[in-house]
């Protein structure tokens, strides 16, 4: 059994089966405000009484973030040999959303592509304070990889989240609970509901593997203890040659 999740600027609505019913969550500013989590402790508090008070199961969800919950920039491509500098336009967008942690993935257009930019604490709050109920998330997904289906007068309810569930499982290579290097090479035929307990953490888009520069310090440092090494071997020598 599996539920969504429509996370919004200013709430989110959830249907799972049962209730069969879709439930309203309002963010109060003492716990989210301006698409930043300001109390953890509370929002966990806050969604462990929600999910109680309205006898929502522990189940598999998909967390779906509006378009009023993100950033987004359309950036045009101007000629064929600018899609570098497309991808330039689209990182410098990114780096500018006032976040200490970003996560993003670019949606391509008919001449250019679409920047996409999120909060990744905003939404990883939510995920935190479900998965201690006993909740996993399969994906959490931008509205944008549904195309039509979630546009800005989208309503989550019983009659189209069957559809959003079934379109979700295409749409892996979006999944923000994904490494972006991984989620690109996702299968189409991605499934959802095997749970976030195979699902590595989120990491931040451009970043740079640290492990090779620790080998080059380690090599370095080898090469220096065998030239001061030889150099004690040369002096050594030449103190003998002096005394004899």
């Amino acid at each position: 059994m599996t539920g969504v999740i429509f996370l919004q600027k200013n709430k989110f609505d959830i249907y799972t089966m049962p209730p069969g019913r879709v439930s309203e969550f309002l963010f109060v500013p003492e716990v989210i405000k301006e698409l930043d989590i300001i109390d953890r402790d509370l929002l966990d508090n806050l969604v462990k009484l929600f999910v109680t008070n309205n006898k929502i199961p522990a189940c598999n969800l998909v967390i779906i973030i509006a378009e009023n919950a993100c950033f987004t920039r359309d950036i045009q491509l101007q000629s064929p040999d600018s899609e570098v500098a497309v991808e330039d336009i689209a990182k410098e967008f990114v780096d500018s959303v006032p976040y200490e942690k970003i996560a993003s993935r670019n949606f391509p257009l008919q001449r250019g592509i679409r920047a996409f930019a999120v909060n990744e604490d905003f939404y990883l709050g939510i995920v935190s304070a479900f998965e201690k109920m006993g909740f996993k998330i399969d994906g959490v997904y931008p509205g944008l990889a549904f195309g039509n289906l979630i546009g800005k007068d989208f309503v989550l309810s019983s009659s189209n989240s069957e559809l959003v569930l079934s379109t979700a499982r295409s749409q892996g290579k979006y999944n923000l609970l994904l490494p972006e290097e991984r989620a690109e090479n996702e299968q189409e035929d991605h499934t959802v509901g095997e749970g976030v307990s195979n699902a590595p953490e989120q990491v931040d888009d451009y970043v740079i593997e640290k492990e090779e520069p620790v080998r080059k310090k380690s090599n370095k440092r080898l090469f220096l203890m065998i030239g001061v090494f030889l150099v004690l071997i040369i002096i050594l020598i030449i103190t003998i040659l002096n005394q004899s």
